[in-house]
């Protein structure tokens, strides 16, 4: 029922189009191992044929993340499995001082997470209505903007409520929007708004960070490790405060579990895919500065699974603008996707092509500027080790700045932790005691497994502000009430004609008799809204079956 493809980006100069490499009809019924498992077999067939491949990266899926954290060895580790035992693996020099560093210095491939992704993930978090985030002395919430919405003009901000309370949960233009430096200039000067201005700050670094074609790569390290060092210090404030918390209401303390930091954090799938970024935006930077990668691998925004998004959309949009089919057969998906391989490939020939008689395809104006690669604008020789070291330690000072600002730095000078080397030497014992996993599985062939029963404390499988909007129907009961009297909106009627009878049927509301269509009472008291949106871009994330 379900359709899973690999699309491969290739480094170069010219900027070369990503292409399908394979499509295949799937249940989902699988585990980390049999992920890992594809993803080596692709590696060796690709060494084959003498194409090294760099690595792989995917949205937030709790399986591919553990995958990735198998791989790579993020507090991780497979004793039956030995990744290592390769020719031309990667292998980095890590110094002794860099504390902070917590991956191997030997990488058979790399992993990152969507960018994008986690994106719309920290965006989800501020919407949820479960969560109590909070940071020092200010909490973290979606009122903020609301209120910032209330009091100043469009002018100041140009936000609009729907881009805060977005009903596409992975729309991630409303995260542009939010995280504007407009939005952050008005929540800086106010006092009250601090923690939501270093949450939505998080949200902005991440774009600079990995997605925005224009960062200088010393940037993009300042940024993502900025990043890094505001959640491990936010994380164990939240720790310390919580066993503080504890000890003082039962007379002892003991270490919070994983969900109770949880609800005052971010979610943990974003959590940890900031960190394996960072560390693989650093090693992908050393890689480069010792010649074992060509210096367009620093074009960092190509590391991402928008090739395989895009895939989709285009297999969606050869169903014509008017078609009300918004779903097709793996058959069907698989002959879309060769019409897809020949037009792309045509179409790379082409761009390519001076000649006179080359084809010219059309494209949009604004489409053709953001698919041009800019020029490299760091030199290699500006990147060095100090170099390196340097944007990283700023990152922990702009960090450091943020703790004092938020009121956190009192307790954790108090634990010392607040200085780099005791906060990360503190926190890599946190999760190793926490995250940990040891995997005895062995590779096989069979793609066939039980899906995986992740055995991490705080479960990663479950991020329930990002699976798919709340359910707004209500229960039978819940119908019977209203605080309106007036249903102008809705089909809601208090008479009817004769010929619209069949139509409808009696309901009973605040104790009067109303007249409910059918089709609106199926929105109402059914569990789950089935009926698929008018607007192509909801309709296609749909994956209800008609």
């Amino acid at each position: 029922s379900l359709v899973n493809i690999h699309t491969v980006q290739p480094i170069t100069t010219k900027g070369s189009p990503p292409f399908l490499l394979s499509s295949f009809g799937t249940d989902n019924k699988i585990d980390a191992i049999s992920i890992l498992f594809r993803w080596l077999y692709i590696y060796e067939k690709c060494k084959t044929n003498k194409i090294i491949i760099v690595g792989f990266s995917t949205d937030a899926d709790p399986k591919y993340l553990r995958a990735m954290r198998l791989a790579t060895g993020y507090f991780a580790q497979l004793p039956n499995i030995d990744l290592l035992n390769k020719d031309n693996i990667f292998e980095i020099q890590i110094p002794n001082s860099w504390s902070w560093f917590f991956l191997r210095k030997k990488q058979l491939f790399l992993c990152m997470q969507d960018p994008i992704h986690v994106a719309t993930k920290l965006r989800n978090r501020l919407l949820s209505t479960t969560a109590s985030l909070i940071m020092g002395d200010y909490p973290v919430s979606v009122k903020d903007l609301q209120t910032l919405i209330d009091k100043y003009s469009k002018l100041d901000h140009n936000l609009v409520l729907s881009d805060i309370y977005v009903k596409d949960r992975q729309n991630y233009a409303s995260c542009l929007k939010i995280s504007s430096t407009n939005v952050l200039d008005i929540l800086d000067q106010n006092k009250s708004t601090f923690g939501t201005h270093c949450y939505v700050t998080i949200l902005r670094f991440v774009t600079l960070a990995y997605i925005d074609k224009t960062t200088d790569i010393l940037k993009r390290l300042f940024f993502a490790w900025s990043n890094v060092f505001i959640c491990r210090l936010w994380f164990t404030w939240i720790r310390h405060k919580l066993i503080i918390d504890t000890g003082k209401k039962s007379q002892h303390s003991q270490i919070p579990p994983y969900k109770t930091i949880e609800h005052h954090f971010m979610t943990f799938p974003a959590f940890h895919s900031i960190e394996l970024n960072a560390h693989m935006l650093t090693y992908i930077v050393l890689l480069v500065l010792n010649n074992k990668l060509p210096i367009e691998s620093l074009n960092i925004f190509l590391f991402s699974s928008q090739p395989c998004e895009n895939i989709f959309r285009s297999a969606r949009s050869l169903t014509g603008p008017f078609s009300s089919m918004t779903n097709f057969t793996v058959q069907e998906f698989l002959s879309k996707t060769r019409k897809i391989s020949i037009l792309n490939e045509i179409k790379s020939f082409e761009e390519s092509n001076f000649d006179s008689n080359a084809i010219k395809f059309p494209i949009h104006h604004k489409q053709s500027r953001s698919k041009l690669f800019p020029s490299m604008s760091t030199n290699l020789h500006e990147i060095t080790m100090d170099s390196i070291e340097k944007s990283i330690y700023d990152g922990y000072k702009y960090a450091k700045s943020f703790a004092e600002k938020l009121g956190m730095s009192s307790i954790l000078i108090k634990k010392k932790v607040f200085e780099l080397n005791d906060l990360c030497s503190n926190i890599r014992k946190d999760l190793e005691k926490m995250i940990y996993i040891n995997d005895d599985s062995v590779l096989d062939n069979d793609d066939n497994c039980d899906s995986d029963e992740e055995a991490d404390c705080y479960s990663l499988a479950t991020d329930a502000e990002d699976e798919s909007e709340s359910d707004d129907s209500e229960t039978e009961n819940e119908c019977k009430t209203s605080t309106k009297d007036g249903f102008n909106s809705m089909r809601i009627f208090s008479t009817i004609s004769d010929k619209e009878k069949y139509k409808l049927f009696e309901v009973e509301i605040n104790g009067k008799l109303k007249y409910m269509h059918k089709q609106t009472a199926v929105r109402y008291l059914t569990n789950k809204n089935i009926k698929l949106s008018s607007d192509r871009l909801v309709r296609v994330q749909k994956m209800n079956k008609q």
